[in-house]
Order: structure tokens, then C-alpha cells, then sequence
């Protein structure tokens, strides 16, 4: 919906008066003709503008007058003559800021009849008609700048082609002589590139073709039919006339080349002042009267004094310096003055004209005002916003319809006419916000207490309702008044976004409902009926916004940043503002407001309103873009706004999309504030974006004055006819709904005609004054508001240059325009535009980087219509230093080798590789209109600006989202942007626009489906109208499959991908973490019967041995634990059967001195742990947030995220529109590594100490006496702060996390877990709760009060993600209590099951009975297929992902079910599983993570290294047993005096009973150190030496591994003395083990 000012074109200048007809110099003649203008007369001013600098000439008797450069101004008393006569106009003056010579002149009202009769060229113009007054020439100018308002006088056509040829023409020819030494040097280059000479080159594009002809009888008078004025008197100033720049001792080279005898009149007795903005002139400055040190680099502020008729130019007034450029306060320094935003404080008569404080409504005006505080009424606005100046409410009427409100602070009651206040709110007339801060229009008291809608306290409100049909979301029946509101709740745009996703509104909101004459806190019936109330305005405003543009509304809409800010003010985060259901929802109902209130002050003061217009696009201009547009195949039909829309909506690419938008903007007009009574033709009313014939401006009176104003208005027409339908009106409903709110009958009396005069504007013409400076102010703040965020932008990128490869950003760039001269892109990304030029693309100058390595240079270019064809030459390659990440795994190179490999051109004829030989190269490059670009951002500080180059050699990268994140961990960006990469794309269905790059670089699973969807883009890119060939190239991750092979080439594309695979392995999240990050293992082990991750896990474990030699000892428990070691022993056999020698091959064959052995768990071993609920820190924020990838993700308040988060196991909620911020968790942040593995109820005493140690830290600095002791204390602090933002981001984790602990459904969760795994039964409170989870009632409960349409539509009572809560406690009772399990209750819950979530769910239940976890009572159904049984159907199905694991040991053992209940009750007793004396604060025991619960995986660690925890007083004959030496194959239990404790040494010695409850094989496997047989017992005495002197046993856990685990083990490690290392298929929780078993709609 925005709309831009029509730019001028440029021009040159130069003095008018020699084309006019002498002048008539008596000072009486106030009549003026076509043909001559009085210059005689002054406007009467206490400073004479006419009069000239006294500093600039010496005495009259000394020397002569110098001749006039401009004419004198008309008087006021002339002027306000010749604009009744209709002999002159007024108008608001823009000088175009590329060529301050031209300008032009938008009329302040239509012109009257008396003018167009004396002026018949002016026929057909209007105010807004976009075909403004053009003022040729400075002298035509006559000393007036942009802003100011001024009389002109339009000039007959033939002094106006006096004047082109004066100003103009030598400025044509100037630019025509440019272009033929374009067209010389293009000629000539293209001779150089094909060895022809000069007139033999085979260019066939010739400039002459394009440039403007030099004949001096050229006359685009005629032509384009412009009507030429010029100013005659200034009748009001912009501003203060102060502006920023510098100064300098030197005239400038165009003064003393123009005017070189009036500089030589000033000697040295003067300095001279260069603004910043270009459409000024420069200044001159006593020199006694500037700072004595000044220099170019300071900046400094000076105000215009005066301008005489003898002076080419301006004397100036030093105010103040502002220093040297660079720095963020500067530059805002520089945008506040260059824009003139008010930065004083409010003067004493301002502020007494505030009421006292406290401040409560008066009962004068509850007794004059509707009553509306019972209703529930509320704010959405942005969650940093304290100026709520709009609240809504909707309720459904007894008839079925809606009433809904749109409630606005009444700002007009504060502000009343002509007061001190009043004053200076007009001047200022907007609140100007910038990045960091905002300006406001009105002192704080008013915007952010009295005037502000805060929730739970009394607000005057000017209120708009309609009964609206909910069907159809029109309006029946309009009610205007003025209200006394009590808002209910201050939500977020988020907040409502989270409504509308179908979740309910946060706890923490504040609520508050209204009894007893004040404000309390609500009941939870309130906050439901905000919610349904959301639900509605979402519905009603859906059907508003397309009926809008089903109606003919345009929307042009633009890229917005948003900044994240440091301590210091400095941005460290940048993103585009995101527009979601709920800002659309606002601005629906405002929009309707704005109209509704336009309408009603219309209908009753037709000549006495300010509304705001939006005129169509420069015709001319809209066309040109059109014509263009049509030549790259994009037709827009330049008609009505409607049209414009509906081709707009025909284009699909977001990028092209945006693009044109941006295009559409040069030819739109602004909207513009107006008086009625300036425009005769009420069709000048229209607003052309939004058409619609009225519309105003009422919904935001904190930030501007003109819908103070307007409020003004509206309160005089309902003081005259009331709340009631205004006469017959066309735009307002003649029906009056009996059920809008009761009048007070005070209220409801007729005012006097006094009263209404007083409220209203006096004259018409303040109206348009008032206007007039609305506009002004209004593009001033948005001018700053946009330097502002270039400003942050620039200094953004530059802090992010310094941590990348190269200086600048890379980005993504569309060709917008493309002429002989230059190339001109826009980037969506930032919402910038640059621009390419040809001759510095050619010279090498900063226009050109090269990813490749390569050195390149422009050669010959060809423009053709709308497209250019490029001739790169390529230098010999540069070598550059790759880099790794050190602590990377030697894998990552295999990445950088295939990333060199893939260097790609970017365009669609040739490509260029590293390490080519040639010399030099050449390729042809054709880029026209919506070209997609790589490009570069490259920032400079002083003055803030930002330029791009064009960059050559790149490719794009596309990653499956399951394997990104740890490639991320790995692989530094600035690696792979050395190797070509400029953006990374998710792989995702649909189509994949990678712009300009030719690479296209796939890393993915080896999934069929993944397969479809890269197919079908590459399909797509190859059938493509792009001018660029696309290469593709695919890298499975971890290997590649027959079956993927087979998906691609009956798809047909396999022939045009490169395949590869990518042995990833093991990722180092920690020093004691290994994961494979592989999805969903379990499931595809025992569900799907895909063994592919065991190869993975096999291969990674060999890629281990190879480096640290194979491991000594291998043991494990689960059948997948067999068949891994059975694969580790198989392939070390084969590697030393190949004789292989040096490298890893040598380390594959010796035994490893790093690991005494590997221990590898069947998760299906222990199904127990993954289900229950994590009690320590890390795994209790992985329940909430979820950690993926070693961090977690959070919107700007961690608790946001709370209920959407963790539930999955996943990351934040996908629909959070809270910006993201990700925050690493790793041992890095030293306080994360000392609370990670706590229990929960430890971590607060523990943040605490900290922060007392933190605080004695920063104390330390004040008993630093010695320099030595300072220095010190400074090299400290850099650690101490860094730990203090950590500190505050875990205080803000824990918080979080605190709430969900504090939850009765925590409670109530975890009470269950721990009465299942203690043996005991549920009782009737923890019965009750288990069977509400199921209740169909609760999973689908109606908000109370909601009927209709909209139930149903509500969302339900059940939480998030609930399906997992039920599931992971319905396995658990099915795991511990089974033999419980009546077959009555199974199959009620499976029916509740089913009727709540869905009957998809009937495949989730039999998916868990299939693997183990939810076994039916007295099921009939089959054990669970072993692993041989498994291999067996994968062999004779053909299935390839298991195709090289059928040669492996497979053991012959009979199927058996998992572990269940009777099992469990032994192994609790016997492995001591239930600790009741855990100490959770000083754990001694690894039950600590469950608060009394160890897990199975663990204890069994501890029977292997004869740990005393797994030892009960009941067992005494195994204690015995275990006493035997250590020579015998059962060796006794260590102590646990941490020097004889750790790794394991003698296997299961003694635990067969336990091993033999337990599902699946027993392994373990010594290895001999060479192929020959080894006798046993030689080899178990050298494992066991050698096991006592290694450092660390590795702990393998098939099918994920939790954090609890994990913190289990690094408790073991420091209790043993000895490093347990964990390596997993994937670190898992209980919602993301069972996700891959739930089934999904489709």
C-alpha cells in the first residue's frame, strides 16, 4: 500500500532573465501580465531576504554593485493580489537532489477559473494530477529550497523554450558528448576482442541508436508538454533552514568557475559550508564566526541566514559541531538535523498544559460518555510498544451478526485547540522513530500513561462500532462516540498469532476484568472470550482483505529491517520484518475506521475536512516501467490500481515479485494530506492504493497530529447531529442498530454552534496549512526513519564482514534496469538497490569479486532492448589457503575435495575450475530485466553507504534439513564460501529458484522421497526459459543406495546429476559426545528393518580403529549389538586379509593404547529411559526447547516457546513469529558445563553461587591499588562479562524451565513415572489423571460462550503435542504394569485414542506393539521378529540397504519379545534400579538424573566394571561369586576408591540371571591383535593389561542415546577415574524417540 513521490528528471541550469521581456521596476505596479514580472517589491521581513551579504562587498563608493543574480520577491500584499486575480499559483517547491537545477512545483489547491483563463496551459491540472509546475534553472528558482512554499508564475511557452535552450541544451549536449565516448571505447573494445581495427568491429549495437541527438533545434517543449513557472516570493519557510555538512577554507570549483569574480570579492575574510544533502546550495560563513580548528572531516550544523538578489550564494550562522563521521551517534546526529526532527524537550507552558498527576477520568465526562468498561475490550500491538493509541473488541449480538469496536485514544480531550501544547504538537506533527529510539509528537505523560490504552485502567476513547454480518463481513449499521474504556489484556502481535495457529493465550498475560467501578484480575471465562474474539477478527478480516482487493486495492509492499542491539547500541542482529495473520488483522479493522470516520466528518463539513489522497501514478512514467516490464515477459496492464493488482498477482517468484513492487514505486505518487475545501472535483478525494473515494487518518492521534485534528472534526459532528445516521449520505449505513451502546442523554443533545466553532478550524486555508506541514514532517520522519535503518545496516554488515572470508556480504541480486552505462540490481534480502557500472566492471575497480580464485575482467558488453550480453576474460587462478576447523574430523576434507571439484560459472556457456592451466579464458554472459545475480555488499561507515559487486563463480548449496545442523558443527561457512558456495537453500518440496548460479550442490539422505523432490527441480531447472544451464550434483549422506539410484533414473534425471556419496561419521558435540545425528534409528531397526545405520555405525566405529587401533574388547547386549560387533570383527578381518600397510590400515591392525574397550547397547534393551522425564538441566531444557545440533532456538522471550517447543523434541514452534535467536550449549560456556548434568532441584543454590562469585569478581576492581593489580583486573574482565551474559541467559533457561516444573500437569506426569517404576500401583488421584488424558471431552472441550460457527474452530483444552505426553506414559504402564493390563481398558483407551487424535492413530498403537513398547493383554499377535529374522526378509526381499550385511555373523537364537513387567520387577531389585535415598544436590549415585531412578543402560556399564551401586543386601550369593581372583574369567568387584575402578576388564562375568532378562544377544568379543588363533586365556590376560592402562572405554548406544545418559556417565567417569566417552546413533528425548513411530497424515 505504499506509494513514493514522482522523481524528477535531470536537468541543468542556468539564469531565466535573459529570455524575459524588460521589467517594470515601479514599486506601485502591482499588476502583472503574462509577459512581465515586478522585481522590485520585498516581502516585508525582519531580515530583507532581497537585501545582499554585507560580507561579500566593500563599499558602494570603493567599488560597484555587482549585478543581480535573481529577482526580487513579490511583497505579501502583491502576492495574496495576483492570487486572487488567478495571475499566480502557490504550490509546495522539490528540488531534484541528483541536479539541483531542477525542480518542480505541486499546486496547493485546484487552479480557479480566473486562472486557467489567464493561464489555458493549465487546463486539465489538478491538485495531485502529477503533472507539477516545472521550474527550469536556478535563477528560476529564485533562492527557494525544497519545502518551501512559494508563489510562481507560469511562463508563456516561448520564454519557456528561452529558457531549455539557456539551461538545458548545454546539458543535453554535455550528456551526449558522454555517450559518444562510451560508443568510441565499446568500438573500440570490441575491435581489441575480435583484432579488427576500429571501423571493421563486429559490434552490432551501435550508441547512436539510443543517444540523444545534438541538433540545437531540438525542442522537447512541444514534446513533453511540461508548463514551465518560476518562484516569484517564498511565502513560508520548510523550517528552521539549519542543516548538516562541513566546512572548508576552499571555495568549491563550480563557484569559481561560475561565479569566480564574487569569489574573488571575498578573499579569505569567509569559509565555506557543503551540506549534505545535494539539493542545497553551498554556503558562505564569516570565517570569525566558525570553530578555529576546522577541517573537511568534522561535521557540524549552520543555519540559512540570508539570500541576497546580488548573491550567488547563501550566508550561514555556525550552531554546533558534531565531529567527525562514522560513529552511529554521529550519523544520527546528521539524519536528525538534515531531516529537522524536533529533539528539544517540550517548553514549561507545554507541560502546565499536562493535568496533575495522578490523573483520573473526571465524573464530568463518565457522565457525558458511553460507558464501555465492562466490555472486553484489548490491545494488539508490537511487544515493545508503550503508545497504544488503538484497542478492538467483537461480540456476537442475539441476531447473529457482530458487533465490533475499534477504540482510540482520545487525544483531542488532552490536547486542546491553540493551547502551548496544541503548538508545538503541530510543529513536530509526527513521532519520528529511529532504530534505537523514537521522537515523539506528544510528551511522554500523555503517549505513554494518559493517552495510552494500558490495560486495567480507565481510558478516554473515541470509538467506532459496526453490526457486521459474520458471513459476509459487511457492515449494517455504523456507531460513532465518545467512550470511557478499561482494556482487558495488552497482547502481542505474537500473542494473537499464537491464537489464530490455534493455541491459547499464555498464563503470564496479565488479564483483567472490570466490577465494582474498577479494574480486577479476570477469570479464565475472560481470557477465553479475548481468544474467541481474536478467532473472529481473524475470520472477518479475511473476508475484508479479499473483498478489498477483489474491489480494485493495490499493495505495494517493502522490505522492513528489524535490529537486535547490543549493551553498547551496537546491531548484532538484522532480519526482515515478518507481516503475519495478525498484523493483517489490525490493519483490516483500522482501514475500516479510517474510511468509516472519513466518510461521517465528510458528509457533515464538506468544505471543512482533512482527509488524505492518494493520486494515480505518473502516467507516463507507470507506462515507461510497463514497456519494460513487457520486454523481459511480464505484462502489467498500467489501468486502474485493481489491474495493476491482479498482474502482480500473476507472478509466482517472490523475488521477481518483489522486485517489480520496487519498480512500481518510481511512478507512484505520495499520499498526501488535503484540505476539502483545496479540491473542487471531489474525484481528487480518491485514494488510488486503497480505492477508495474518502479516507483519512484517526486511528493513531499519539503519533500524529492530523488525526487530532481529524478527532476535532469528528467531535463537532457528533456535538451537531450526534451519534445517529448523518443525512443521506452514499458511504455511511442509513440503518441504526438497536443494539449499539446507550448515549448518556447529556451527550446525545445537539451542541450550540458556539461549541462546534470552537472545536473546529477557523479558516480553510489552516486546514491546508496544517496540511501542508503534516506532509512535510511526515516524509522528514520517514526520510530519517529509513537513514536510520541504512545507517544500522551498514554498520551490521561491516561487523559482519569482519567475521567472514571476504569484506563483504554475498546476496542475492535482481536486474532491474540495464543501460549502455549500467546495470541496476535490487536485493529482496535487505530491500537496497546498487548498481553495476560498465566501465569500472571493465577497469577492475571494486566491481568485480571473484569466489573462484580467478581474476576477472569485463571485456566487451552489447545491450539490446532490455538485456546486455557480457565478455568475461579470466586470468591465471590465484591460489588461496583453504581452512578447517581444527577440531573437524578428517571427513570434513572429503567435503572441501568435492566442494573444489564443483566450481561453477554462473552463466549458461562455459564454466571455470580450479587448478585450470590456461592462462586466460573467455565467457559470455547474457543478463536482462529480472536476471538473478550473486552479488556483494560491501558497507562504508563515513558517510554511511553501501555499494555492491558483481560476483563471479559461484554455486548453490542445498541441504536436507536433518543432516544441516551437523554439517554446521563441522564445516565453517567461510569454507564453503571459499569453495564457491554463496547460499544454502533447505531442500523442501516445490521449486527451487537458485537464481543466477549454474552449480546446483544437493546433500542429502539417500530417502526415496527426497529423491522425488530433487527430481522434480531438477526437472524443473532444466526445462526452465533461465539463459543459465544448471549443473547439478548430488551427495548422499552416508552412502549411496541402489534404490535412490533407481527412484532418479525412472524420474529420467539420473543422467544429468553427478552422484556421490559423503562419509560423515562421527560428530564431536563434546569431548566425551560422539553422534551420528542420524534420524529416526530405531524405528527403521526394528519397525522397517533397515539396517543401514548399522553399516554407518560400523564404519564409523573402523574409522576410529584406524586411527586409534581396534578396540581390545568388545562387548554389548540386544541382538543390533551382536550384529554390530559381528560387522566390526568381519571388516577388521578383511582389512588385514587385504594386506594393507601404513596409515590407518597399520593403526587398524595394532591394539588401541587410547581404548580398553567398547561397550554397545541395544536401545531396545532399555526402553524404560527414553520414555521417562529427564530431571537434569540439559535434559530438562532438551524436554522444552529441544536441543538440536548442540543449541537450542528461542523467540525473544525463552518462555514463549515454552508449551510448542520441547513437546517435540524439535526446536522452537515453526508458527512463533517472536524473532529467533539461537544460543549454543556446549561445553564452551563455562557455566553450562558445571549445571548441565545437574539434577534440576540443584541448578538454582548453583546459578546463585555463581552470580555471588561473578558479583565478588566485578567488586574486586575497587581494591586494585597498583597498576600491576588494574592490569590485571582488565585482562579479567573481558571473562567476566562474557560469563555474565551466560549467566543471564541461563537465569532466563532456568526460569523457564522452573515454570514447567511448577505445572500441577509436571506434577502429576511425573508422580505417575516414578510410582511405574517404583512397583507400585497407580492410586485413584494418578488413575483420575491418566484416564482424563484420554478423555474425548477434554481433547475437544468448547470455549465457554462460543457457539455458531466458530465452535469447533476454537482450539481445544488439550495441550501441545499431547499425543506424546499420552503415548510415553501408555507405554511406560504397558512396560511396568502389563500384567495389569485389563484387555477392557486397553481397548477404551485405544478407542480414546483414536476418537481424539485421529483413526491414523490405529497405525501409531500398532507400530509400538510391533517394536516393543505398548503390548496388548493377552495378545495374540507374534513376537517381535528377531534380528535374524529381519536379515532373513531383507535378503530374500532385495532390500539394498542391507545388502552388505549379509555376509555378516548373524546369531542363531530363537525370536523373543522385549523386556516386560516381570523382567523390569526383577531387574529393579537386582540392579538396585530404585535408589530412595538419592542425593540429588550431591549425587553419589547415577539415579540422581530421575531423581531416584537409574538407568538400565548404565547399570549394566557398572556390572561390567564391578561397580558396588548395582549391588543389593539381598544378593549375597552373587557378591560372593564375584570374589574370586582376577585371573578367573569372574573377577570381584572393585572398590570404589577411584583407583581401581573403570574400564571394563573381565565381560559378564557373574550376570548371567540378569543378562538372561534381558532382550537379545549377549556379546563379547576379544580381539587378537593378528589373524592367527590366540589362545583365550593369553589374550584375555593382554586385554586386561592393556585395559588397566587405558584412558577410556567407548559406550556405542544403537537407537539413541539421552542426556540423562549421558550425565550418568560423566558422574561414572569421575567417580571411576576414567574417561567413559559416548558415541550415538543420535541424541534423543522421549518425544523425539517416539515421533518416528507416530503416523503422520499425509
Amino acid at each position: 500500500m505504499a506509494a513514493t513521490d514522482n522523481m524528477a528528471s535531470a536537468a541543468s541550469s542556468s539564469n531565466w532573465r535573459n529570455t524575459r521581456n524588460s521589467h517594470n521596476t515601479d514599486s506601485n505596479n502591482t499588476i502583472i501580465t503574462s509577459t512581465s514580472i515586478s522585481t522590485s517589491t520585498h516581502i516585508q521581513n525582519p531580515v530583507d531576504p532581497n537585501a545582499s551579504l554585507p560580507l561579500c562587498h566593500q563599499s558602494a563608493s570603493k567599488r560597484p554593485l555587482p549585478p543581480k543574480v535573481y529577482d526580487a520577491y513579490y511583497s505579501p500584499e502583491q502576492v495574496q493580489t495576483q492570487l486572487d486575480a488567478g495571475y499566480i499559483l502557490r504550490g509546495v517547491l522539490r528540488i531534484n537532489p541528483k541536479n539541483r537545477t531542477d525542480a518542480y512545483v505541486s499546486l496547493d489547491e485546484s487552479p480557479s477559473e480566473k486562472c486557467l483563463h489567464n493561464y489555458p496551459q493549465l487546463q486539465g491540472y489538478d491538485v495531485g494530477s502529477g503533472d507539477d509546475i516545472y521550474i527550469c534553472g536556478e535563477p528560476s528558482r529564485n533562492r527557494a529550497i525544497s519545502g518551501d512554499t512559494v508563489a510562481i508564475k507560469i511562463l508563456s511557452n516561448s520564454n519557456a523554450k528561452g529558457i531549455y535552450r539557456t539551461n538545458r541544451l548545454a546539458n543535453d549536449r554535455r550528456i551526449d558528448q558522454l555517450k559518444e565516448r562510451r560508443r568510441n571505447r565499446l568500438d573500440r573494445m570490441a575491435a581489441a576482442a575480435s583484432n579488427l581495427p576500429s571501423n571493421q568491429s563486429g559490434n552490432s549495437q551501435s550508441l547512436s541508436d539510443t543517444s540523444y541527438s545534438t541538433n540545437d533545434s531540438k525542442e522537447p517543449i512541444a514534446e513533453d508538454k511540461k508548463v514551465y513557472g518560476v518562484v516569484i516570493a517564498i511565502i513560508s519557510h520548510n523550517s528552521d533552514r539549519s542543516f548538516t555538512g562541513n566546512i572548508s577554507a576552499m571555495a568549491p570549483t563550480s563557484a569559481l568557475k561560475n561565479h569566480f569574480a564574487f569569489v574573488g570579492s571575498l578573499g579569505t575574510s569567509v569559509v565555506w559550508f557543503k551540506p549534505v544533502n545535494t539539493a542545497l546550495p553551498y554556503m558562505i560563513i564569516p570565517k570569525d564566526g566558525a570553530p578555529e580548528d576546522f577541517h573537511k572531516k568534522r561535521f557540524c550544523t549552520v543555519r540559512m541566514d540570508r539570500w541576497g538578489i546580488r548573491d550567488p550564494f547563501p550566508s550561514a550562522v555556525f550552531v554546533k559541531d558534531l565531529g567527525e563521521r562514522g560513529t552511529i551517534d554521529i550519523e544520527t546526529h546528521i539524519i536528525l538535523e538534515e531531516n529537522g526532527v524536533c529533539t528539544d524537550p517540550f517548553t514549561p507552558s507545554a507541560l502546565r498544559c499536562l493535568p496533575s498527576s495522578p490523573w483520573e477520568v473526571p465524573i464530568r465526562e463518565l457522565e457525558r460518555r458511553t460507558d464501555l468498561r465492562k466490555s472486553c475490550i484489548f490491545t494488539i500491538d508490537p511487544p515493545t510498544a508503550r503508545d497504544l493509541d488503538d484497542a478492538v473488541s467483537c461480540t456476537r449480538l442475539p441476531n447473529g451478526n457482530m458487533l465490533v469496536g475499534v477504540h482510540i485514544a482520545d487525544v483531542s480531550f488532552f490536547v486542546r485547540p491553540n493551547t502551548s501544547l496544541d503548538i508545538q504538537a503541530r510543529q513536530r506533527a509526527t513521532t519520528t522513530y529511529l532504530v534505537q529510539r523514537a521522537y515523539p509528537m506528544l510528551p511522554s505523560m500523555l503517549c505513554e500513561d494518559l493517552c495510552s490504552l494500558n490495560p486495567g485502567v480507565d481510558r478516554l476513547a473515541f470509538s467506532v462500532m459496526w453490526e457486521m454480518d459474520p458471513a459476509t463481513a459487511t457492515v449494517k449499521s455504523t456507531w460513532f462516540g465518545r467512550t470511557v474504556i478499561n482494556s482487558a489484556c495488552k497482547l502481542a502481535y505474537d500473542d494473537a498469532q499464537h491464537v489464530i495457529d490455534g493455541n491459547h493465550l499464555s498464563d503470564s498475560i496479565p488479564c483483567y476484568g472490570f466490577s465494582s467501578g474498577k479494574a480486577v484480575p479476570a477469570s479464565h471465562s475472560r481470557k477465553t472470550q479475548i481468544e474467541a474474539s481474536i478467532i473472529w477478527f481473524y475470520k472477518l478480516s479475511k473476508i475484508m482483505r479479499q473483498r478489498r482487493f477483489d474491489n480494485g486495492a493495490l499493495s505495494l509492499n517493502s522490505v522492513k529491517l528489524s535490529f537486535e542491539l547490543d549493551e553498547a547500541g551496537e546491531p548484532i542482529d538484522c532480519w526482515p520484518y515478518a507481516i503475519k495473520d495478525s498484523n493483517r488483522l489490525i490493519e483490516e479493522f483500522m482501514l475500516l475506521a479510517n474510511m468509516s470516520v472519513a466518510a461521517r466528518i465528510e458528509a457533515t463539513f464538506p468544505d471543512a475536512s482533512l482527509l488524505r489522497r492518494h493520486s494515480p501514478p505518473l502516467s507516463r512514467r507507470l507506462i515507461d516501467v510497463c514497456k519494460q516490464l513487457e520486454a523481459s515477459g511480464v505484462h502489467l496492464s498500467p489501468g486502474s490500481s485493481g489491474e495493476l493488482q491482479e498482474s502482480l498477482s500473476k507472478v509466482t517468484d517472490p523475488e521477481v515479485r518483489f522486485t517489480i513492487e520496487e519498480m512500481l514505486t518510481g511512478p507512484m505518487q505520495r499520499a498526501l494530506y488535503f484540505s476539502t475545501h483545496s479540491i473542487k472535483d471531489k474525484a481528487g478525494y480518491r485514494h488510488y492504493a486503497l480505492n477508495v473515494p474518502l479516507y483519512t487518518h484517526f486511528t493513531s492521534p499519539i503519533r500524529r497530529y492530523a488525526d487530532i485534528i481529524v478527532h476535532r472534526t469528528l467531535e463537532a459532528s457528533l456535538g451537531l447531529f450526534g451519534n445517529h445516521v448523518v443525512g443521506d449520505h452514499p458511504l455511511l449505513p442509513q440503518y441504526y442498530s438497536p443494539f449499539f451502546p446507550k448515549t448518556p442523554p447529556e451527550s446525545s443533545l445537539t451542541a450550540s454552534a458556539k461549541v462546534v466553532q470552537s472545536l473546529l478550524i477557523p479558516k480553510s486555508r489552516t486546514i491546508a496549512e496544517i496540511a501542508h506541514q503534516c506532509n512535510l514532517r511526515k516524509d522528514a520522519a520517514k526520510k530519517a526513519q529509513d537513514a536510520s535503518s541504512k545507517l544500522y545496516l551498514v554498520h551490521y554488515l561491516m561487523s559482519m564482514s569482519k567475521r567472514l572470508v571476504t569484506p563483504d556480504v554475498i546476496s542475492l541480486g535482481v536486474v532491474t534496469k540495464v543501460t549502455q552505462e549500467k546495470i541496476i540490481v535490487t536485493l529482496p534480502t535487505f530491500g537496497i538497490e546498487g548498481t553495476l557500472y560498465m566501465d569500472r566492471l571493465a577497469d577492475r575497480k571494486n566491481q568485480v569479486l571473484s569466489i573462484d580464485a580467478r581474476d576477472w575482467k569485463l571485456r566487451l558488453w552489447t545491450v539490446e532492448a532490455a538485456s546486455v550480453t557480457l565478455v568475461w576474460e579470466a586470468g591465471a587462478p590465484k591460489h588461496k589457503k583453504q581452512t578447517l576447523k581444527e577440531s573437524a574430523p578428517n571427513s570434513v576434507a572429503d567435503l572441501s575435495g568435492k566442494l573444489s571439484a564443483l566450481v561453477i560459472d554462473d552463466n549458461g556457456h562455459g564454466s571455470v575450475h580450479f587448478g585450470h592451466k590456461q592462462t586466460s579464458e573467455r565467457i559470455t554472459q547474457r543478463i536482462q530485466i529480472f536476471s538473478k545475480v550473486t552479488v556483494s555488499v560491501l558497507a562504508t561507515k563515513s558517510p554511511p553507504d553501501l555499494s555492491v559487486r558483481l560476483i563471479r563463480g559461484s554455486k548453490a548449496l542445498v541441504l536436507d534439513k536433518e543432516v544441516s545442523g551437523a554439517l554446521s558443527m563441522i564445516v565453517d561457512f567461510g569454507l564453503l564460501k571459499e569453495h564457491g558456495v554463496e547460499k544454502i537453500f533447505l531442500l523442501e518440496a516445490g521449486p527451487l529458484d537458485t537464481g543466477a548460479t549454474k552449480g546446483v550442490f544437493y546433500f542429502t539422505l539417500p530417502h526415496v522421497q527426497k529423491m522425488r523432490i530433487i527430481a522434480e527441480q531438477v526437472k524443473a531447472g532444466l526445462q526452465g526459459a533461465s539463459d543459465v544451464a544448471k549443473e547439478y550434483s548430488l551427495q548422499l549422506v552416508p552412502r549411496r543406495t541402489l534404490l535412490c539410484e533407481r527412484v532418479l533414473e525412472e524420474e529420467g534425471v539420473l543422467g544429468d546429476i553427478t552422484l556421490g556419496e559423503y562419509h560423515m561419521d562421527f560428530i564431536p558435540l563434546e569431548d566425551d559426545v560422539l553422534s551420528l545425528e542420524l534420524p529416526a534409528t530405531f524405528k527403521e531397526l526394528y519397525l522397517d528393518g533397515d539396517f543401514s545405520s548399522i553399516q554407518y555405525t560400523a564404519r564409523a566405529l573402523m574409522r576410529l580403529q584406524g586411527l586409534f587401533g581396534f578396540f581390545p574388547r568388545i562387548v554389548g547386549k540386544g541382538d543390533f549389538s551382536q550384529i554390530l560387533a559381528d560387522s566390526l570383527t568381519r571388516m577388521r578381518l578383511e582389512l588385514m586379509s587385504t594386506g594393507l600397510s601404513g596409515g590407518n590400515a597399520n593403526n587398524a591392525l595394532a591394539i588401541s593404547s587410547t581404548f580398553d574397550s567398547v561397550v554397545i547397547i541395544d536401545r531396545a534393551v532399555d526402553l524404560t529411559t527414553p520414555l521417562l522425564t529427564q530431571l537434569t538441566y540439559e535434559g530438562l531444557i532438551s524436554e522444552t526447547f529441544g536441543i538440536i545440533d548442540g543449541s537450542v532456538t528461542l523467540g525473544s522471550n525463552a518462555s514463549a516457546n515454552t508449551t510448542q517447543s520441547g513437546a517435540s523434541g524439535s526446536g522452537p514452534d515453526a508458527h512463533s513469529t517472536a524473532k529467533r535467536k539461537r544460543i549454543t550449549l556446549n561445553n564452551s560456556d563455562s557455566i553450562y558445563r558445571i549445571v548441565r548434568g545437574m539434577n534440576f532441584s540443584a541448578v538454582g543454590n548453583m546459578l546463585s553461587k555463581i552470580s555471588r562469585q561473578l558479583q565478588d569478581s566485578y567488586e574486586s576492581r575497587h581494591k586494585a591499588k597498583t597498576v600491576q593489580e588494574i592490569r590485571s583486573f582488565v585482562g579479567k574482565l573481558g571473562g567476566l562479562q562474557s560469563e555474565h551474559q551466560s549467566l543471564k541467559i541461563h537465569v532466563s533457561l532456568a526460569e523457564t524451565v522452573l515454570k514447567r516444573t511448577q505445572s500441577d500437569d509436571f506434577s502429576a506426569i511425573l508422580d505417575i513415572e516414578q510410582t511405574l517404576v517404583g512397583g507400585g500401583d497407580l492410586n485413584q488421584e494418578q488413575l483420575a489423571y491418566f484416564n482424563r488424558l484420554f478423555s474425548l471431552a477434554d481433547l475437544q472441550a468448547p470455549v465457554p460462550g462460543v457457539g455458531g460457527e466458530l465452535k469447533g474452530q476454537v482450539p481445544s483444552t488439550s495441550i501441545p503435542n499431547s499425543i506424546h505426553k499420552v503415548l510415553r506414559l501408555l507405554c511406560l504402564y504397558s512396560l511396568w504394569r502389563g500384567s495389569h493390563f485389563k484387555q477392557k481398558t486397553y481397548e477404551a483407551w485405544y478407542e480414546e485414542i483414536i476418537a481424539g487424535f485421529g483413526y491414523h492413530h490405529s497405525i501409531t498403537i500398532d507400530n509400538l506393539g510391533k517394536v516393543g513398547l505398548l503390548s496388548p493383554p493377552s495378545s495374540t499377535k507374534p513376537a517381535a521378529p528377531s534380528a535374524q529374522q529381519r536379515l532373513t526378509s531383507a535378503n530374500t526381499t532385495g532390500d539394498s540397504s542391507t545388502a552388505g550385511l549379509l555376509n555378516c555373523i548373524v546369531p542363531s537364537t530363537k525370536p523373543r519379545n522385549p523386556v516386560h513387567t516381570n523382567q523390569l520387577s526383577f531387574l529393579r531389585k537386582t540392579l538396585n534400579l530404585v535408589v530412595s535415598d538419592v542425593r540429588e544436590n550431591d549425587p553419589d549415585d547415577i539415579s540422581f538424573v530421575y531423581s531416584g531412578y537409574a538407568p538400565i543402560s548404565i547399570r549394566l556399564l557398572q556390572c561390567l566394571v564391578r561397580d558396588p551401586a548395582v549391588y543389593t543386601t539381598g544378593s549375597s550369593s552373587r557378591y560372593a561369586a564375584l570374589l574370586r581372583p582376577l585371573g578367573d574369567s569372574k573377577s570381584r568387584p572393585a572398590q570404589r576408591d577411584g583407583q581401581n575402578m573403570g574400564g571394563v576388564k573381565s565381560g559378564w562375568g557373574g550376570w548371567d540371571d540378569v543378562l538372561s532378562e534381558l532382550p537379545g544377544e549377549t556379546v563379547d568379543v576379544v580381539q587378537s591383535p593378528s589373524d592367527r588363533d590366540t589362545d583365550a586365556a593369553i589374550a584375555d590376560e593382554m586385554v586386561k593389561r592393556l585395559g588397566e592402562k587405558a584412558p577410556a572405554t567407548l559406550v556405542v548406544f544403537l537407537g539413541g542415546c539421552t542426556f540423562t545418559e549421558i550425565a550418568a556417565l560423566r558422574l561414572l567417569s569421575q567417580q571411576h577415574n576414567h574417561r567413559y566417552i559416548a558415541a550415538t546413533t543420535q541424541i534423543i528425548n522421549g518425544n523425539s524417540f517416539l515421533d518416528p513411530l507416530i503416523q503422520k497424515l499425509p
